[in-house]
């Protein structure tokens, strides 16, 4: 796919994966590690003769594909090339030719206008984790703990994912800051300054939620002790009533050839109101203990 803007940047050429590199895998070989497929697992960017090469990775959770999107670039003067194989770098290059041209004027600029669209709607979008964690809590409250611990888990990789990709990201704005830097270039110097503090504030949001899911994970935990005690304490009660009756099945089983009651006529009616009374007893016993 191939397209053209006006500027200096002329010439936008989106090529398959494969053929990115091809044309850039072995020039930048020292950048990747000699192999840029093995890499494109994370955010990362280097300047080298006057030219940006990098690749940006973008969490699924993000996008309703199946997998986590991966796209790689190369931008120097003369022209910009992408490798994608999602078809998410049009998407980003359609919304930033409604942006003032002079911004992509130089490649600085470009590469500014493109993180920016990145990143641009993640607080709504990380708004939506705050409210599915509060929909979680409603699932302890409800005692639903098993549908609870699934979702929760989801939710936790989700946001471990989002941590890494914002610090990622940070840390490519802050080396494009120091390089404007470097090229007395003030205006976008300040401004990847910006998006880097937007990258941090989402980061902490983030961090804020993971702190959140780590709270309802304890309060499920607490739960869960909570409703393995009452069952202990269910068991104790039952234990605590049938105990005395066990004591006197097994001292009349004794059989002893001169035990009175096991030849009088109400030894047996006997035992077995002894039995309900001490039965009735232990029940208003623990009842006025609020033991259950």
């Amino acid at each position: 796919m191939q397209l053209k803007r006006e500027g200096i940047l002329r010439k936008i050429n989106i090529i398959s994966e494969k053929d990115f590199l091809k044309k850039y895998g072995e020039l930048y070989a020292d950048v990747f590690l000699g192999n840029l497929n093995s890499h494109i697992n994370f955010c990362k960017i280097e300047y080298i003769d006057e030219a940006y090469i990098g690749t940006i990775v973008i969490p699924k959770q993000k996008n309703e594909m199946s997998k986590k999107v991966c796209f790689g670039f190369y931008i120097s003067k003369e022209a910009v090339t992408f490798f994608d194989d999602n078809n998410v770098v049009e998407k980003y290059l359609s919304n930033m030719k409604k942006e003032e041209e002079s911004e992509n004027d130089i490649i600085e600029g470009f590469l500014l206008n493109l993180l920016e669209n990145i990143v641009r709607d993640d607080i709504i979008f990380l708004q939506k984790y705050h409210e599915k964690l509060t929909a979680l809590e409603g699932l302890i409250i409800k005692k639903d703990l098993d549908k609870f611990e699934q979702e929760l888990f989801v939710v936790r990789k989700n946001l471990l994912s989002l941590t890494s990709f914002y610090r990622q990201m940070f840390d490519i704005c802050e080396k494009l800051q120091q390089i404007t830097t470097k090229k007395d270039d003030e205006k976008n110097a300040h401004l990847f300054g910006i998006l880097s503090e937007k990258i941090e504030r989402m980061n902490s949001f983030v961090q804020m939620l993971n702190d959140y899911s780590i709270r309802l994970r304890e309060m499920n935990q607490t739960k869960i002790a909570m409703r393995q005690n009452e069952i202990m304490k269910i068991f104790t009660v039952i234990t605590a009533i049938f105990m005395p009756l066990t004591l006197i099945t097994g001292w009349y089983g004794m059989n002893f050839q001169n035990m009175p009651e096991l030849v009088s006529k109400i030894g047996y009616p006997l035992v077995g109101i002894v039995a309900v009374l001490i039965v009735v007893i232990e029940i208003v016993y623990f009842k006025c203990k609020k033991w259950f």
